[in-house]
Parts: C-alpha cells; structure tokens; sequence
C-alpha cells in the first residue's frame, strides 16, 4: 500500500514539474485623461503585443480601468486610447502596473480645420466664377 501511494505521489509530482506552475498575468492599472479633461465612460482603451489585438475594454468611472492580461516575460505592451497610442510597459508575470494616460486627442480639431478650408475655397472659388461670369 505504501509503494503504491509513493508511485502515485511521484506520478503528481512528475506532472506539476512538467507543467509548472501557472504564471499570474499581468494587471494594468491605469486612469485616462483626454485633452486636460477626465476620459468619459466608454471610452475605448486596447492593449497590443506585437501589434495584435490582447485586449479590448472601455473605460468606467472617473476615467479609470483595471485589467488582467496574459503574455511573456519581456514582450512591450503598447496601449492605445481611441486609436491614438498612449503608452508601453513591458511585460512582467504577476505585476500591477499603475499608470496615468495623458492623450492628446486633436482629431475633431482636424475635421472643422478641413471642413473650414473647404468652405473657404468653395466660396473663394464661387466667387471668382461669378465675376467671370458678370463680365460676359
């Protein structure tokens, strides 16, 4: 009875060395600022490792998030804020990372600057036309 309980202690034993134990992930604790301004709920944040997708979440109260990512020892974790990248940190089994995003975000500021410039050559256009078209 003892050797039999010995082998079945040695056979567990052989697959915990084998497998090993599982690694934590990495938690990234972090609060969004957009443009001097708390980011509003919903807002999206991604995290890239090797520019691939690892997680998708959007940001709750107070412009704060908190997620657990799975990776390597090593890899760059890249985060992005509506698209626009904020941030790296390098991965590490286990570790709460705590981070405070500033982003920048002028997008809505280069569509009005767009939509501006097309309205002032529509109307500088038109009005060239018109006067060619009183001298005729």
């Amino acid at each position: 009875m003892k050797g039999l309980f010995l082998i079945f202690f040695l056979i567990i034993l052989s697959f915990s060395l084998v497998y090993g134990t599982p690694q934590l992930p990495l938690t990234v604790d972090g609060q969004v600022v957009i443009n001097g301004n708390t980011a509003k709920s919903g807002t999206k944040v991604e995290l890239k490792i090797d520019e691939k997708v690892v997680k998708t979440l959007e940001i709750g109260k107070n412009g704060r998030f908190v997620t657990p990512i799975e990776g390597s020892s090593g890899d760059v974790v890249e985060i992005y804020v509506n698209g626009i990248k904020s941030s790296e940190v390098i991965f590490e089994h286990g570790k709460i990372e705590k981070i405070n995003l500033d982003v920048e975000d002028y997008r809505l500021l280069y569509i009005l600057g767009g939509i501006l410039f097309v309205v002032i050559v529509g109307v500088v256009w038109f009005a060239k036309f018109r006067k060619i078209y009183k001298r005729n």
